[in-house]
């Protein structure tokens, strides 16, 4: 069976664009999608080294600060990572989301690490600072139920057909 594919579209604060060609797993338009995407080459994020032909099962929600990738190398999970920012539009062909530097990198031995704060400069708008901070906030406070459902997601999307 084909999926559809899907662009994600990263925006970044200094008005960069990065896409990602992708397998639309789950889309519910405005609301929420899961994407796949398989890396091509190794990807080293924060002392967690990605191989090639890692899965990288991307979960996004158009009510939440943030959006999760969700590695997975087999049967695996080598790491979530949460990215702060704004998903702008969820619909068929197109994720576009904004990404404000923020990361928080959860990995299975327990270890929680927020990255990048200091990407954000004085330039910054007081408006998206509040955002990244109750985001940072809440992920932290939400991990292990976070965690549990971006799991039980991609587990069920696996079990599908993936």
């Amino acid at each position: 069976m084909t999926r559809p594919r899907i662009v994600e579209v990263k925006r970044r604060l200094d008005g960069s664009e990065s896409r990602f060609d992708c397998e639309q797993l789950l889309l519910e338009p405005g609301e929420r999608a899961i994407v796949l995407y398989v890396l091509d080459r190794p990807w080293p994020v924060a002392g967690v080294a990605l191989r090639g032909g890692i899965r990288t099962y991307a979960h996004f929600w158009r009510g939440r600060p943030f959006n999760v990738y969700h590695w997975v190398d087999g049967d695996r999970t080598v790491g979530h990572y949460f990215n702060i920012g704004t998903v702008d539009e969820l619909a068929p062909g197109r994720v576009v989301w904004t990404d404000y530097a923020v990361d928080v990198l959860a990995t299975p031995d327990g270890v929680t690490r927020v990255l990048d704060e200091e990407e954000l400069g004085p330039e910054t708008p007081d408006a998206i600072r509040e955002i990244v901070d109750a985001a940072r906030a809440r992920i932290l406070a939400d991990l292990p139920e976070l965690v549990r459902e971006v799991e039980t997601e991609t587990r069920r999307l696996r079990a599908a057909g993936d």
